[in-house]
């Protein structure tokens, strides 16, 4: 479930940032040497990396909430 919750937020900032970038691409035209702003090689690579971060970042909170025990968070609430 932290996984999931981890994935669906990375994908929606990773859309929106794709997205924002091909709209502003134009902009860091002249800061990109031979690389298009529209590359998709570029953006994927970068999506997928960003996606791996967010991944990796939620192992631990969610290794936590695997090994807990039902009862122990029950009574937490």
């Amino acid at each position: 479930m932290v996984q999931g919750q981890t994935l669906v937020c990375a994908g929606i900032g990773i859309v929106i940032g794709v997205l924002g970038s091909l709209a502003l691409g134009d902009l860091v035209r002249t800061l990109l040497f031979q690389i298009s702003p529209r590359d998709p090689v570029l953006l994927g690579g970068a999506a997928l990396c960003l996606l791996a971060v967010a991944m990796l970042s939620a192992l631990e909170p969610s290794w936590k909430a695997a090994h807990i025990h039902p009862a122990e968070a029950l009574r937490a609430d």
